[in-house]
């Protein structure tokens, strides 16, 4: 589900107003802690871990029938929000944000700059699979219609996928440290995702425009990001990514940065309003080689979200990638 399907459910309960629910509230020092500590999680040193951090979670809003009502059950990307103990609301402890050193360079000429980078990388090791290996912090909210929360915490998602031609392959997955029922084997089909690219830089551009839909410059970024976590992104096709993304008018460059993976980068950034909310979504890359390493959107106005801004509510760190002959190899 896209960042865009997201939005147009946060849309549709902006009526709403999340409250701590007392019996699960512990105060926001332990609140701050228990992030701290999430945050602070060192990313592997070996080229895989036993699960790996997702890049953005389903959306999902289920209606079903309670003792006490009707009940809407809602994850949504973006950090947990924690429950707080003052004056009855839910406030997100939210990841800190990155410190970016600004720079004067354009959007087009650092882009145009990554994809001649991206253009010099090696062609993937052959293999059936493609191997994603990412990390990311999200948002996982529940609450009734009156609006009392009953479920605010960290989703700390780590994620693996293996995934072929045909769709098949398999995830290994946890959510707080707990594997989900995601993680898996996968039949022929039943793994989602934009299908490849070509490496034909017009094809891309018109690919990226298509699934951008019209919303505007952000949906690009988008675009890429669901490209990335779905494939072993190509040179060829990581380069022609990066000069559609050049063309675009409302990108600026955010500057230079370590990310949480402390690795250099080097960001591009745009705003949107489309759903009522200013958010800036950023997109960090390796420097010397062109590949994506970040996906972060940050909120600048708070709404309903309880959440003090700028606030984080979206991050996805991939980790690894590479093609391998099997569901139980890692590159």
């Amino acid at each position: 589900m896209t960042t865009r399907e997201v939005n147009r459910v946060r849309e549709l309960l902006a009526g709403t107003d999340p409250t701590a629910d007392p019996a699960r509230a512990r105060g926001d020092d332990e609140s701050r802690a228990t992030l701290a500590r999430i945050v602070a999680s060192p990313v592997p040193a070996g080229p895989w871990s036993p699960s790996a951090l997702r890049g953005r979670p389903a959306v999902r809003l289920v209606v079903v029938a309670a003792t006490v009502g009707l009940v809407v059950v809602i994850a949504a990307a973006g950090p947990a929000v924690l429950p707080g103990h003052r004056s009855g609301s839910a406030y997100a402890a939210t990841p800190p944000l990155l410190d970016y050193h600004g720079s004067r360079q354009s959007s087009r000429d650092l882009l145009l700059t990554l994809a001649a980078a991206a253009g010099r990388q090696p062609e993937p090791a052959a293999g059936r699979y493609d191997y994603i290996q990412t990390q990311g912090w999200y948002l996982d909210t529940a609450q009734d219609t009156t609006g009392h929360v009953f479920r605010s915490q960290v989703d700390a998602t780590r994620r693996e996928q293996w995934s072929d031609a045909a769709g098949s392959g398999r995830i290994e997955e946890t959510r707080r440290g707990v594997r989900t029922d995601t993680s898996r084997l996968y039949g022929p089909g039943q793994l989602g995702g934009p299908p490849p690219l070509p490496a034909d830089a017009d094809a891309v551009r018109a690919e990226l425009a298509r699934r951008s839909h019209g919303y505007g410059d952000f949906e690009w970024l988008v675009a890429v990001h669901d490209v990335w976590l779905a494939q072993v992104v190509p040179p060829q096709v990581q380069t022609a990514m990066l000069q559609a993304l050049a063309s675009l008018h409302d990108l600026s460059v955010k500057g230079s940065v370590t990310d949480r993976a402390g690795r250099p980068g080097v960001a591009v950034t745009t705003t949107s309003a489309h759903t009522g909310l200013r958010e800036n979504y950023t997109m960090i890359f390796d420097p010397h080689t062109g590949a994506l390493l970040d996906y972060e959107e940050v909120t600048l106005d708070a709404g309903n979200l309880h959440v003090r801004v700028p606030a984080t509510i979206d991050y996805t760190v991939w980790l690894h990638s590479g093609r391998v002959s099997s569901v139980d190899e890692r590159p």
